[in-house]
C-alpha cells in the first residue's frame, strides 16, 4: 500500500479523459490539491464523484427516536443506495402529498415573502389534498420527462421502519451498508450508541461506518478500500472545538459504538474480510510508526474524524421543481398540477401558524401539545436548512394571484451527507472558481464558475462566500480549524452579492434553460489537514 497514492486514485478513477490532477499545493500549508490539467472554460464539469460513503437526512433524524417507526414521513421516493428519484413524478407527488397529510408539516421550511409582497391567501383549499393524482396527465417537458428512474423492491425492508427498500438498479441493491445493516442486532446496538450523541457526531459515525462497510467487502486495493484508507485526518476527538467533558464523551461514544459496529461487520462480510481490512494501514498519521488499520478501533476513530473534515451537504433537486420551473402549462389550464400546490402552500401556512404558536409557547409558557426540544431532530426536512440553503438556486413560480410559490419550499429536495474521496481534495477560497451540483443522485459535479488556466487551482467555498470578511473567517475557522489566506481575505473581500433567480411565466425555451443541476455555492467537503488546519 505504501506505493499506492491519491494521485494515482485520481488517475485510476478518471482515466485518460480525466481533466484535472491531484499534486501538492505551491503553499506547503495547503497539503494537496486539485488542478487543472487542460484550460477549462466556465461551466465545465471538471469532476465528477460518487460517495464513498451516504447516508439520508432522514436516517440521522431517525436514530435519534427511541422508535423509529415514528419518524416522520419522507416527502418522496428515492433509491435506498444512491438517493435517485424513482417511478414517475405522479407517483412523486402523491408521496408527497401523503407526507404531509399524514405529518402536518409543510413542503419546507417557509421562505419569507419579498419586500413588498404578501403571501397569497389560500382560502379555496379543502383540509384534504387532492386525490387521484397517480393518474393525472401532465403537460409535456422536454426538460424532465413525467417518467423517472424504474423502482424495484428485491424483498428486503429497512429494520429500522420494517417497510420495503426500494432500488433503482441492481448494484444499488448489492451496496454493502444495506447487508451490514440486515445484521439486526450488532446493527442495533450501534445505532443506540449513535441516537444518544449530538446530530454532527452522530453523522461522522455513520459515515464512516459505511466507509469501513465498502472498504471490507471490497477488499484490500479496491478503490473503496483506497478512497477509504487514502483520506486524510486525525482521530475524531482531536477535532472537536469542545470542553474535555464533551470531548471525552465522544471517545466514550465510539468505544461504545465499535464492538457492536465490528460484530456486524464479521456477520456482513466474514471474519476473513474483516481480518484483512485490520491489516490495510491507514495513509495519514505522517511520523507514526505504527498506522491504524481500517477496521480497527483506531481506524474508525480516524475515519470518524475523515468524515467530521470530509463530510459534504448532499441536496438533490425535486424533479417536480425542475418539471414545474420549465413547464409553464403546468400551472395553466386544466391546471393538473395547481390544485395539489394550491393545497401544499395551505399546510406551509398552518405550519406556520404552529411554529410561531410553539416560539410563543417556549417564551411565555407551556404550549401542552407534546413538543419536546428533540421533536426538531425528527424532521428531515427542516434539518441543516440554514446550512443548505446559501448558494442553491431558487425558482419563483406565479400561477396567477392565488398561486405564487418558490418551487424547492414547494417541491423538498432530497437531503443527506456524504464523503467523496475525489472532490475531497478540493481547497477553500473565498472567491472560488469551482462550485459544486447534484443532478439526479448523490453524485457530485464540480462545475467551474469562470475560466480556469492549465495547471490552475480548483478551489470551492466551503461557507457561504456572501458572507463578510469575519463572518467567513469565524465560520472557517469553528467549522474546519483553519484561518483563511486566501486573495479575497487578505485583500478585504467585503460581502459579495448573491445572485437571485427567477422563474415567472416564462416561455419554454427560455424556462429550459433553467433546468440545470441545482447549484450549491459550498460544500462542507473540507479535508482540514490539508488547509494546514490546527488541532483543537
Amino acid at each position: 500500500h505504501a506505493t499506492v497514492t491519491m494521485d494515482a486514485l485520481f488517475a485510476k478513477t478518471l482515466g485518460d479523459a480525466a481533466l484535472v490532477q491531484t499534486r501538492a499545493c505551491d503553499d506547503p500549508k495547503k497539503g494537496k490539491g486539485v488542478f487543472a490539467l487542460v484550460p477549462l472554460d466556465a461551466g465545465t464539469v471538471a469532476l465528477r464523484d460518487r460517495p464513498g460513503a451516504f447516508c439520508t437526512s432522514h436516517e440521522l433524524s431517525s436514530l435519534a427516536l427511541e422508535d423509529p417507526g415514528e419518524a416522520l414521513p419522507v416527502p418522496h421516493r428515492t433509491c435506498a443506495t444512491c438517493s435517485g428519484f424513482v417511478g414517475t413524478l405522479q407517483s412523486q407527488l402523491a408521496t408527497l402529498l401523503d407526507a404531509r397529510k399524514a405529518s402536518g408539516v409543510p413542503a419546507a421550511t417557509a421562505k419569507p415573502a419579498k419586500k413588498g409582497k404578501k403571501r397569497a391567501e389560500h382560502d379555496d383549499t379543502s383540509d384534504a389534498p387532492p386525490s387521484d393524482v397517480s393518474a393525472l396527465r401532465l403537460p409535456f417537458s422536454a426538460a424532465q420527462p413525467t417518467t423517472l428512474r424504474a423502482a424495484f423492491s428485491p424483498g428486503g425492508s429497512s429494520k429500522k421502519s420494517g417497510k420495503a427498500l426500494t432500488f433503482c438498479s441492481k448494484p444499488c441493491a448489492a451496496a454493502s451498508e444495506h447487508k451490514l445493516q440486515a445484521q439486526t442486532k450488532p446493527w442495533s446496538k450501534f445505532a443506540a450508541v449513535l441516537g444518544e450523541i449530538p446530530r454532527a457526531d452522530r453523522r461522522s459515525l455513520l459515515l464512516a461506518a459505511r466507509l469501513v462497510s465498502r472498504a471490507v467487502a471490497d477488499g484490500p486495493g479496491s478503490d473503496a478500500s483506497e478512497g477509504a484508507r487514502l483520506l486524510q485526518s486525525d482521530y475524531i476527538w482531536t477535532l472537536l472545538d469542545r470542553d474535555a467533558d464533551a470531548t471525552q464523551g465522544v471517545r466514550d461514544a465510539l468505544a461504545l459504538a465499535w464492538p457492536a459496529l465490528k460484530e456486524a461487520l464479521v456477520a456482513a462480510h466474514g471474519t476473513a474480510r474483516v481480518a484483512r481490512a485490520e491489516k490495510t494501514p491507514l495513509a495519514g498519521f505522517e511520523g507514526a510508526g505504527n498506522k491504524p488499520g481500517l477496521a480497527t478501533f483506531e481506524g474508525f476513530a480516524a475515519l470518524c474524524g475523515a468524515a467530521q473534515r470530509n463530510g459534504m451537504s448532499v441536496k438533490i433537486p425535486n424533479p417536480l421543481m425542475r418539471y414545474v420551473a420549465t413547464t409553464p402549462e403546468a400551472g395553466a389550464a386544466p391546471a393538473p398540477l395547481k390544485p395539489a400546490v394550491k393545497w401544499l402552500l395551505s399546510e406551509r401556512d398552518e405550519e406556520d401558524k404552529r411554529r410561531v404558536a410553539r416560539e410563543e409557547a417556549a417564551v411565555f409558557g407551556d404550549s401542552g401539545d407534546g413538543l419536546s426540544e428533540s421533536d426538531d431532530d425528527s424532521d428531515s426536512d427542516s434539518d441543516e436548512d440554514d446550512a443548505l440553503d446559501f448558494g442553491d438556486e431558487h425558482m419563483e413560480i406565479d400561477w396567477g394571484h392565488d398561486c405564487q410559490f418558490e418551487a424547492s419550499s414547494v417541491f423538498p429536495p432530497a437531503r443527506g451527507a456524504a464523503v467523496f474521496p475525489l472532490a475531497s481534495g478540493l481547497n477553500h477560497s473565498c472567491a472560488p472558481n469551482c462550485e459544486v451540483a447534484f443532478a439526479e443522485d448523490n453524485a457530485v459535479f464540480v462545475v467551474t464558475t469562470r475560466a480556469v488556466a492549465l495547471g490552475e487551482e480548483l478551489t470551492i467555498s466551503y461557507v457561504d462566500a456572501s458572507g463578510t470578511d469575519d463572518e467567513r473567517r469565524e465560520e472557517l475557522q469553528e467549522t474546519y480549524g483553519f484561518e483563511c489566506r486566501c486573495a479575497r481575505c487578505e485583500r478585504g473581500g467585503g460581502e459579495a452579492k448573491k445572485p437571485k433567480k427567477t422563474a415567472p411565466a416564462a416561455k419554454p425555451k427560455e424556462a429550459a434553460k433553467k433546468a440545470a443541476p441545482a447549484k450549491k455555492g459550498a460544500k462542507k467537503a473540507a479535508p482540514a489537514a490539508k488547509k494546514g488546519a490546527k488541532k483543537a
